[in-house]
């Protein structure tokens, strides 16, 4: 993985928010910021921000 791919920058920049351009559907994968090393936390993030914009 290069630079261009990691924190903030994953998966790829603008998307590391866990919003993609398709409604109501949000990252929570081992591939979205901030990584799987850390567990639970990308999937705590996107639940976090979906209660937080419903």
């Amino acid at each position: 993985m290069g630079l261009e791919q990691m924190l903030v920058m994953r998966p790829i920049p603008g998307w590391s928010r866990y919003e993609t351009p398709i409604k109501n559907l949000y990252l929570c994968g081992a591939g979205a910021h901030p990584g799987g090393g850390v567990t639970g936390a990308p999937g705590y993030n996107a639940a976090r921000l979906y209660l937080h914009s419903h």
